[in-house]
């Protein structure tokens, strides 16, 4: 069962990695191909169920538009397939009338099929996006950390977490009041994305603390890395006129660490001894 699943999951993998292109192309091919058996088989046999899958896989891995406008296409494949096929209708409109409904069918289920992926994704979203700074969660900072972890153990290649906490904010929040607080840390996840990489990794972990993942990051390449962000978090900061300054803990692991909790747990002491040292400093590890 097990087997099954991991296969299943990497052949969703696989095809969510397909380009729209041929995934359309995937759909367009089978429409014709089911309109083609649908023909020659005759009207005993209903196809219905059969035009519906490619428009449910175009509107699912594709878009909303072009599942409806396969809609369109494999209901006119089938008005062709069927007025081939048929008998006489006593009126030459019903063939026309039962493809109109045809459309109806396929387009409401590929409308339908469609804003449920768009709700799903957004629902994961939210569940590991951080609410205020719109950066990961401590959840999505969890599997990814998880990832990385494994993803050590097998390549051997180093890669480095940063733990960061914002010196002075309770100070700042009590004065200024809590939507300034909230704005700093706002303003804090902004300059943390914009200089990092994609694929690197920043979440808010706690009230003022952010965690950073760097994979495939050495301790020369991610000391350079932190280096600027502190500059551009400093400029921040006297930009607004916030008297925030910060703490970091870096730890860069050449061997997988036990668990994700350790892992953090190495950063978050080396960025508290940053804190005991006089604050707005950086340990290494």
């Amino acid at each position: 069962m097990n087997s099954v699943s991991r296969s299943l999951r990497k052949l969703l993998q696989w095809i969510d990695k397909r380009s729209k292109f041929s995934i359309i192309s995937s759909a367009v091919i089978l429409i014709i191909l089911i309109g083609c058996i649908d023909y020659i088989t005759g009207y005993e046999l209903s196809f219905s169920m059969f035009y519906l899958f490619p428009i449910l896989f175009a509107a699912w891995y594709a878009s909303k538009r072009t599942g409806i406008l396969l809609s369109f296409f494999a209901a006119f494949v089938w008005m062709i397939a069927d007025i081939q096929i048929t008998v006489h209708y006593s009126n030459f409109l019903l063939p026309y009338w039962n493809a109109f409904n045809r459309l109806i069918f396929f387009v409401i289920s590929a409308f339908i099929l469609s804003t449920l992926r768009t709700v799903l994704e957004n629902e994961k979203k939210l569940a590991e996006t951080d609410y205020l700074t719109d950066i990961s969660n401590s959840r999505s900072f969890y599997q990814a950390a998880e990832y990385e972890i494994e993803r050590q153990r097998r390549y051997k290649h180093p890669f480095t977490v940063v733990y960061m906490d914002i010196d002075n904010f309770k100070k700042i929040n009590d004065r200024f009041g809590h939507a300034t607080g909230d704005n700093l840390l706002r303003t804090a996840a902004l300059v943390i994305r914009n200089n990092i990489r994609a694929v690197d990794i920043a979440a808010r972990i706690a009230g003022d603390e952010f965690v950073i993942l760097l994979p495939e990051t050495a301790k020369p390449a991610a000391s350079l890395v932190i280096e600027k962000l502190r500059k551009n978090l400093l400029a921040a900061m006297q930009k607004n006129e916030w008297s925030a300054t910060f703490s970091f803990g870096v730890v860069t692991f050449t061997d997988p660490p036990v668990s994700v909790n350790k892992m953090i747990q190495k950063a978050d002491q080396l960025m508290y001894a940053a804190k005991h040292a006089g604050k707005d400093s950086i340990k290494y590890a």
